[in-house]
């Protein structure tokens, strides 16, 4: 019963990156990002997007939380 009209999906990503230019600081870069979606009879959805970025140069670099929603 409930297969037939609701589906509900989501997906994880996560990536790391590392920068070494010798004698220049090095630079480390990582992330995630995910989808939580939600679809009623194929005509209803609702997405939760999110990702999360941080970029190491310094001790105290900023990190930044993207949130989206929408519901169509």
């Amino acid at each position: 019963m409930f297969a037939k009209k609701h589906s509900v999906n989501a997906m994880f990503l996560y990536n790391q990156r590392s920068y070494d230019w010798g004698d220049v600081q090095s630079k480390r870069t990582q992330g995630i990002a995910g989808r939580l979606s939600y679809t009623y009879d194929n005509r209803y959805i609702g997405e939760f997007n999110f990702g999360y970025n941080a970029q190491r140069t310094l001790p105290r670099s900023p990190l930044r939380l993207l949130p989206v929603y929408r519901l169509r």
